[in-house]
């Protein structure tokens, strides 16, 4: 079935959501990796990420790990890799420069202090609405060319700031 479902979302252009829900044991883990291996067969770029019950590191939360899959970096890259991958989103259409400091934050690549104050300055929903915006440029940006399988697990853990974000993947 799963197969089906991404023939669909290849054909038509449109994506698709799977919850995948069960009891502990059962092998929701390793059917991860075989979505994962399907999707990649069936010429699927793959981004994943795991929503952690106990915090994550500073770079590794779930929405965090997405925006880097996008613009292709690991949570490894350096602050430079970063900063330019937030520039190069800018200057190749992928997202607007209004909402460059937001793709920054995301990517929590560095500020000059004029960008500082500026994002400093904007109101919640101004960051909130950026940050909207840029996850779904990034999403669409991505399926241009090639669709994809995004992957966010363990999403019990969520927070509500990372439902808000998972519902706007979903949506896109």
């Amino acid at each position: 079935q799963f197969q089906a479902g991404l023939e669909v979302c290849a054909q038509t252009g449109r994506g698709q959501g799977v919850l995948v829900r069960g009891d502990p044991g059962i092998g929701k883990t390793r059917l991860i990796p075989e979505f994962s291996e399907l999707a990649v067969r069936n010429g699927f770029s793959v981004h994943r990420s795991v929503v952690l019950d106990f915090g994550a590191g500073v770079g590794r939360d779930a929405v965090r790990s997405l925006v880097l899959s996008f613009v292709g970096l690991t949570p490894a890259a350096s602050t430079a890799e970063r900063r330019k991958s937030a520039e190069m989103a800018v200057l190749d259409g992928l997202i607007p420069e209004a909402h460059k400091l937001q793709m920054c934050d995301f990517l929590e690549a560095p500020m000059n202090s004029e960008e500082r104050s500026l994002y400093a300055a904007m109101d919640d929903q101004t960051r909130i609405a950026g940050r909207h915006a840029v996850l779904r440029a990034l999403i669409e940006g991505s399926v241009r060319d090639t669709p994809c399988l995004v992957i966010v697990e363990d999403i019990h853990w969520a927070d509500q700031i990372t439902q808000t974000y998972l519902s706007v993947i979903a949506e896109t």
